[in-house]
């Protein structure tokens, strides 16, 4: 009955609960609520300083209530619970092109960004155990925070590069890494000189890069088991049948496509990473571009390898296989061992 709302940011839910506080904000003129609210968003930033992280998450709900809130139709709600279909969004804000909307709007644009801070930082302390709260829940609001701030303002390298610490806590999936690292890129466009930025950049490619190579040599023990075919035979006699390695050339062509682009996607990876250093050293920055080069280089090298490695176990299984089937598995072989084996018995 309250999806809606249970999935909405916890900043936002705390607007629903109004009290005389925010229900006097509400109702002054829009001048005077300005700033009332630009107050209430000093006082966050001042709790923010000193680390008191939940307090200050609650004067800048407060402060983003004055224009954009959420607000119950039900008035007997506490007896039936609250419902999405009792629940409507209201938006306050000045006339879009005034000078107070563009007051308002920098209001709300500071609250996000702030918001953002507020929410990574409860993540780490819950983390550390300092506090009893949900790491995970804290960045997903966190991201919520950034998104509204984005929208105010697109393209902020500040809050996509929070967006993309959110996400990575949030998440330890290999989507949400995908997703930070598109952040990131875009924020090293936007500020291509941001060490932070960089720095968590060339660590989530790091990462990936490893848990590929990992995946590849997964992929190589079930080779040496004999669980997945290889690709040489993709494209063998057209025949339809299957080969010694008992496998359909069908589903060894779709191995060997999927093996191709998941290279094919480290290489363009590399080519960017290769790019992104070229414009560092004509932008004069000659050691970001010397480290980020290392970083590029030690990639290559594991791509290298992990290709190798697998051009080497398409060449090689299928003759083991066919070794192991005619020597082991042949019913004529298995009738002379047993032949022999009666014979010594008796």
């Amino acid at each position: 009955q309250r999806c809606r709302f249970d999935a909405s940011p916890d900043y936002y839910q705390r607007t629903l609960w109004t009290g005389e506080e925010a229900e006097g904000l509400r109702a002054l003129p829009l001048e005077e609520r300005l700033a009332c609210a630009a107050k209430l968003k000093e006082e966050g930033t001042a709790l923010l300083r000193v680390g008191d992280h939940s307090a200050a998450v609650e004067r800048y709900a407060l402060a983003l209530g004055a224009f954009c809130y959420l607000r119950c139709t039900d008035p007997a709600w506490r007896r039936h619970g609250l419902r999405d279909d009792a629940i409507e969004e209201v938006d306050e804000r000045p006339a879009g092109g005034s000078p107070l909307r563009e007051r308002a709007d920098s209001l709300l644009l500071g609250s996000y960004k702030n918001l953002s801070l507020c929410y990574l930082g409860m993540a780490a302390a819950a983390r550390s155990g300092d506090t009893g709260g949900d790491a995970s829940s804290c960045c997903r609001h966190c991201i919520s925070a950034c998104d509204a701030a984005l929208e105010l303002q697109p393209g902020c390298a500040k809050m996509l590069y929070r967006r993309a610490r959110a996400r990575v806590g949030a998440s330890a999936g290999e989507a949400a890494a995908d997703e930070a690292i598109r952040d990131l890129r875009e924020a090293t466009r936007k500020a291509p000189e941001d060490r932070a930025v960089r720095a968590l950049l060339a660590r989530l490619l790091g990462e990936r890069a490893a848990r590929r190579e990992a995946e590849e040599l997964a992929f190589g023990g079930m080779f040496s088991r004999g669980r997945l075919a290889s690709s040489s035979g993709c494209g063998g006699d057209g025949g339809g049948g299957k080969d010694d390695n008992d496998e359909p050339a069908a589903a060894r062509c779709r191995t060997a496509e999927r093996e191709e682009a998941r290279f094919k996607a480290c290489e363009d990876e590399v080519r960017r990473a290769e790019e992104a250093v070229q414009m560092l050293r004509e932008r004069g920055q000659a050691r970001d571009a010397e480290e980020l080069q290392a970083i590029v280089d030690a990639q290559r090298a594991k791509l290298e390898r992990c290709r190798r490695a697998v051009e080497q176990r398409r060449r090689s299984m299928p003759l083991v296989l066919s070794r192991l089937r005619g020597w082991c598995l042949s019913p004529l072989v298995l009738l002379l061992a047993v032949g022999w084996l009666t014979r010594w018995l008796t």
